[in-house]
């Protein structure tokens, strides 16, 4: 795994529900909770300790009517900022 294409796995701290598209996410331990929009829960439900970030982002842009540069740099952000949250670890 290289650190530009990191790969991720949830936080199992964490528990999740879909309403209408958007996403609540729950931390079970302190109740921190995140909401995600649709695009970040569809960056989430592809988030599975196995894939690469840019697989992720290769299923996403075939999903998206967005330029691959727009896509990279929002999700890029969103991932980091799930880490630096808790909600996302990175593999190792």
């Amino acid at each position: 795994m290289s650190e530009s294409d990191p790969i991720y796995r949830k936080n199992e701290e964490f528990i999740w529900s879909e309403l209408d598209g958007e996403a609540v996410l729950l931390n079970i331990k302190n109740g921190d909770y995140f909401s995600l929009n649709d695009t970040g829960l569809s960056f989430w439900e592809k988030v599975d300790g196995a894939r690469p970030l840019s697989k992720i982002l290769e299923m996403m842009f075939e999903e998206y009517d967005v330029q691959l540069t727009v896509l990279k740099q929002d999700i890029g952000d969103l991932a980091q900022e799930m880490s630096r949250k808790g909600l996302l670890e990175t593999r190792e």
